[in-house]
């Protein structure tokens, strides 16, 4: 139920983000290249805080190095399409895609050897119906279609690979700690290099900064509510629930 509870919450924060983003983006407060950088920065704080209320760090680079240089690359494809997608996308779009990849983590699930209840399996089943019916009644737009896709499949890949390191290799915060600082560094050079100006101003901004705080909580609480011992789709499962009532209440 906390763990529900999480989901709802970090979800809800991304879509109040989200929107602010799509907004100030049309309105040429911010580019994709600064949503990009905005939606990671207070996500690795959060994260780097939890060290201090005593998160473990643990970190075996010499066993992880292979995947998470690996979830890194795919990490930085997600970022950029879902910042694209953010901006060019209907929300309904967003989460209609988000959806589809529901398969496809249980699949991940069942090659990495977890146990998929038969709860799960029908709360999949009752959804992807509920699905067909809403798609048969409702058009979703096409443009930016495809970057909302893209971004929910590579999502499946990074959300696979994270699973599998703390599992096998390190703690929740050292993981989390090392991809999100990674690609902060990484989306803060590109949007630097692009705008000329440095997109560290727009943390300030009260607009841009609420944007940035708001997606911060949800990098946070989502990325914990994912702890070692459960399946992938048990988690997700949840978020999708979010996500298909989102769907519904945008296309309503």
């Amino acid at each position: 139920m906390f763990s529900a509870l999480l989901v709802l919450t970090s979800t809800l924060s991304g879509e109040i983000s989200q929107s602010l983003g799509k907004q100030l983006a049309l309105w040429r407060r911010e580019n994709v290249y600064e949503l990009a950088f905005l939606e990671l920065f207070w996500g690795l704080v959060f994260v780097a805080v939890t060290l201090a209320f005593g998160a473990d760090f643990k970190l075996d680079l010499a066993q992880a190095w292979p995947t998470m240089l690996i979830r890194l690359g795919l990490e930085v494809v997600m970022i950029y399409s879902i910042a694209e997608a953010t901006i060019q996308a209907d929300r309904s779009t967003i989460g209609f895609m988000r959806l589809i990849t529901i398969p496809f983590i249980l699949v991940v699930d069942i090659a990495l050897g977890y146990h998929i209840s038969m709860v799960q399996f029908a709360g999949i089943a009752l959804m992807f119906v509920a699905l067909i019916a809403a798609f048969h009644r409702t058009k979703t737009g096409s443009r930016g279609a495809g970057l909302a896709a893209l971004s929910g499949f590579m999502g499946v890949g990074t959300v696979s690979l994270y699973k599998y390191d703390i599992t096998h290799y390190n703690s929740v915060a050292a993981e989390q700690i090392v991809v999100l600082g990674s690609l902060v560094v990484i989306t803060y050079v590109v949007a630097a290099a692009h705008t000329r100006r440095s997109p560290w101003r727009l943390l300030y901004h009260p607009t841009t900064g609420t944007q940035a705080l708001a997606n911060g909580i949800a990098v946070a609480l989502g990325e914990l509510c994912l702890q070692p011992g459960a399946s992938i789709s048990h988690h997700d499962l949840q978020t999708q629930l979010c996500s298909a009532v989102e769907y519904c209440v945008w296309e309503c």
